[in-house]
């Protein structure tokens, strides 16, 4: 398995919330993570293929709270292409788009 995928997949699960790691746990083993550690290892990938790596650094950022560093990556997610052509690409835009219009990044008039 790549480093990128170990990382995207130890961000998902660092993001479960306890019951739904736990329900995981039923039907096998659900692997130790953590957001910073997920963090440092999707900054590594970032450098060898940003456009795949972006939008997962960018809901890291967004589940630790640091805002500000994740708009700064889902941002760039929009700006990826103007018409994505893969549907995985299109994916990912809209799901960064829908994260911006959160009320995290909501700016004050």
């Amino acid at each position: 398995m790549s480093k990128s995928c170990q990382s995207f997949i130890q961000a998902r699960v660092s993001m479960l919330d306890p019951v739904d790691k736990e329900m995981a746990k039923a039907f096998g083993s659900v692997p130790n993570a953590s957001l910073k550690s997920a963090l440092e290892d999707l900054l590594a990938a970032n450098n060898v293929s940003a456009d795949e790596i972006e939008l997962f650094i960018g809901k890291t950022y967004d589940a630790m709270g640091l805002y500000e560093n994740a708009e700064t990556y889902l941002k760039k997610v929009l700006t990826m292409s103007r018409e994505p052509e893969c549907a995985v690409e299109r994916k990912y835009v809209e799901e960064a788009a829908k994260i911006l219009k959160s009320r995290n990044y909501l700016k004050d008039s």
